[in-house]
């Protein structure tokens, strides 16, 4: 199974350090994944930190039709099976990704009660 997690990553709060947390369990496992961020900052930098370097899809909007394409392009040649997708940016952008590539998409929704 190959494993893509993709999130906004644009703050630095609970959400982050989720993903971080998963990042490091993953590679102490020897699981192979695709770090996917919309933004380069401070969960970028973490994630780089641990050894794991990000794919950035900077996107000029919220739902950027031309960000869309290229996550399911990367998704495609990374032959991704599953993406673990935070929050609603990040689930929208890969609902709609799934016309390019299919796969299974798994969401976390953090914050509610």
């Amino acid at each position: 199974m190959k494993l893509a997690i993709c999130s906004v990553g644009e703050l630095f709060g609970g959400v982050e350090r989720h993903i971080l947390g998963m990042c490091i369990w993953l590679k102490r496992e020897g699981h192979e994944f695709v770090l996917i961020l919309f933004h380069d900052r401070e969960l970028a930098r973490q994630a780089r930190q641990i050894g794991v370097e990000p794919v950035i899809l900077e996107a000029r909007s919220s739902f950027d039709l031309g960000t869309v394409g290229r996550l399911g392009s990367l998704l495609a040649v990374h032959e991704i099976d599953v993406v673990h997708a935070h929050g609603y940016r990040a689930v929208v952008n890969c609902a709609l990704a799934k016309r390019k590539h299919e796969f299974s998409m798994i969401r976390t929704v953090h914050g509610l009660v």
